[in-house]
């Protein structure tokens, strides 16, 4: 669906002369497609291929709190089944039927809520179900799926509330959030990046796991890798702006550094995430004797998308480009969703052995 709708907008874009789209669909459709590729393909895309490898590289015989994440699972789908109904009844950030905006709001709780369970999973069985070993021990992959657990459920909470305060306001005065066109205004940071980082975490352990198997040999920098890959969690002080930091140099040495600060922080600090876990995955390659390995180059290439989609991401928010607004930012985060996939392709070929007893052909 995301990529119908992509295709959609692509082509209302070719011609200015002549809309595909009736401009006022525009707002909903572009909510509805990035809602698609955060909340109908990167998350249940990670997250399902957590809950599917993470007992194996643990070796833990299932999940703690499966039956938690299995609610998850179902309130999941129902909830973004909730969403797709809310839209086909012009509901939605900009929609005009106030029904089907509430209707809406409620299904996108339901997906918060139901991700947020699943990371509570995800989290208790990293913490729990380790058979001694300490964090540092554990694969990174199984760190990078404890990083995605307290990432979404440090963040999507915060969103919950926010929806709550929209629907209050929204149901009443509509004095202080506005009304539907405006939805977007307060909850789009969920769907951008650098938030959407925090999903897509478990590709960057699909990385540093497939490249220890490709190369023959061990990480040298073991611990700089799990390190990189808990700069990700930086992303989690982006719940509490709720949006973007353009740098624009002030009047003042002063004024700049207060712009530069905040900046740095939200858009090139985690873009260490990625950038550390391949130029390391890259030494290993170099220490060890690499051979051909499918899961490797699947990785490789899906973080690769990642880390530029975060790079146009930072560029986007550099005033002095004049790219804010433009349609960089639906490309960015078409290039972090589809690293993600690419991404957890690898893992199911990396993984595939270990968890069903039979391993896919990888060479």
């Amino acid at each position: 669906m995301a990529t119908v709708i992509g295709v959609v907008l692509g082509f209302d874009r070719l011609d200015a002369s002549s809309a595909v789209v009736d401009a006022g669909a525009l707002t909903q459709l572009f909510s509805l497609h990035r809602f698609a590729l955060v909340f109908g393909v990167a998350a249940p895309a990670m997250l399902g291929l957590v809950v599917w490898s993470l007992p194996a590289q643990l070796h833990a015989a299932n999940l703690s709190l499966s039956r938690l994440a299995a609610f998850g699972w179902w309130s999941w789908l129902v909830g973004s089944a909730i969403v797709l109904v809310s839209y086909l009844g012009n509901g939605g950030p900009g929609g005009g039927d106030e029904q089907y905006v509430e209707t809406y709001l409620l299904g996108l709780g339901i997906v918060l809520v139901a991700l947020a369970l699943i990371a509570v999973s995800v989290a208790a069985t990293v913490l729990t179900r380790r058979n001694g070993r300490a964090l540092s021990d554990v694969p990174v992959g199984a760190f990078a799926a404890l990083v995605t657990a307290l990432g979404v459920v440090l963040t999507l909470p915060v969103a919950l509330g926010t929806i709550i305060y929209v629907w209050l306001d929204y149901v009443n005065a509509r004095v202080a959030f506005g009304g539907a066109d405006l939805i977007d205004t307060w909850l789009g940071w969920v769907t951008r990046e650098p938030h959407t980082l925090l999903v897509v975490v478990p590709a960057l352990g699909v990385l540093a796991d497939a490249v220890v198997r490709t190369a023959r040999g061990r990480q040298p920098l073991r611990g700089v890798v799990l390190i990189g890959v808990g700069i990700s969690l930086s992303v989690v002080a982006s719940s509490a702006t709720q949006q973007a930091h353009v740098f624009a140099p002030g009047d003042t040495p002063t004024g700049t550094l207060q712009s530069l600060v905040p900046y740095a922080l939200f858009n090139l600090v985690p873009l260490l995430a990625p950038l550390v876990v391949v130029l390391l995955s890259l030494l290993a390659l170099r220490a060890g004797t690499p051979g051909i390995s499918g899961a490797f180059v699947a990785a490789f290439l899906g973080v690769g998308m990642i880390f530029t989609g975060l790079v146009g991401s930072a560029a986007m928010h550099l005033d002095a480009l004049g790219l804010v607004g433009t349609v960089l930012g639906e490309a960015t985060l078409v290039y972090v969703v589809y690293g993600a996939v690419l991404a957890a392709i690898g893992g199911i070929t990396l993984h595939a052995g270990s968890v069903t007893g039979r391993a896919l052909p990888d060479g």
